[in-house]
This record gives structure tokens, sequence and C-alpha cells, in this order.
């Protein structure tokens, strides 16, 4: 199994956006607003319960720990249990796996990423330091996303099992 590729100063992989969407639906995070212009990335949002509105900072270290977690998860050993969001909603470790996903195919890397009543507000940067570029992805295109990436992912050939099955 080849290593995730981790977060760099200029945003985040694919895999790291994946992992911390996974503990943000395991938490029971909302109102998700990231901003990944630095080292440190910078998260707000509503944490689960009658608590305030919160601020963390994620250090390159803390996101390299999510993306080592996450991978062990997957792997043979210990199964992955991906969190389930309300019935009917798209969480967020999908919705930014299909987000990561789409950048890394582009080359382009996050740079902010708001939620929005209608979808997220995506702010990304081109390859080779161009221009940042804005874009609201509505929640009916990330559903339609997520249900093409299951037909894929049902039709990719499956790995046997650790006893060769």
């Amino acid at each position: 199994m080849s290593d995730p590729a981790p977060p760099d100063a200029d945003g985040l992989s694919a895999e790291a956006l994946r992992a911390l969407g996974w503990r943000l639906d395991a938490q029971g995070w909302r109102g998700l607003r990231l901003d990944a212009r630095g080292p440190v990335l910078a998260l707000a949002g509503q944490p689960p319960g009658p608590r305030p509105p919160a601020r963390l900072a994620l250090p390159p270290a803390a996101l390299a720990g999510l993306v080592a977690g996450a991978a062990r998860q997957r792997g043979w050993r210990e199964p992955y249990r991906a969190t389930r969001p309300r019935p009917g909603t798209l969480g967020y470790q999908e919705a930014l796996r299909l987000l990561g996903r789409w950048l890394d195919r582009r080359e382009a890397r996050l740079v902010r990423l708001i939620e929005h009543g209608d979808g997220l507000i995506v702010q990304h940067r081109a390859p080779a330091g161009g221009a940042v570029a804005t874009i609201l992805v509505p929640w009916t295109d990330l559903a339609s996303w997520h249900r093409a990436a299951v037909r894929r992912r049902a039709s990719a050939p499956r790995w046997p099992d650790a006893q060769g099955a």
C-alpha cells in the first residue's frame, strides 16, 4: 500500500480532505468553514450539542495524523467503517472526498471552503500559482457526483481478502 499524499502548504490532498470529513461527520460538526492558505488549516464551525461555534487550528502534523489514521482504518487488519450522516444528506466525508478528487484531477489546491445553504463555496488555486477561482458547488451536484462515484466503486475489481478468497 502506498503512503497517502501529505497535505502541503498550498492546500490539502484528497486524502487529507477525506480524513478530515470523516472526523467532522463522526463528531457531528455543521456549518463548516476551512481556510487552507497557509501551513496550518483553520477550521471553524458548529460542534455538536449546545456549544458555541468553535475555531480550530490544525498544523500539518495533525492533518498527517488524520490521514495516517484513515489509512490504517482502510487496511485489511482494521475494517473501514464510514460514518453515516443524517438520512438523505451527504456527509462531510463524502463531500470533501469528492471535492478533493475534483481538485486533484485539475491539479488545483484548496484555498478556502465555506458551507453555504445551497452548497459549498470553494476557492481554489490553479496549478503553478495561478489565480484563485471561486465557485459554488451545489449540494445537488455533489449528490450527483456521489451517485456516480458509488457506481464507479461498485464496478471496480475487488482485491482478495487476507485469506486469498
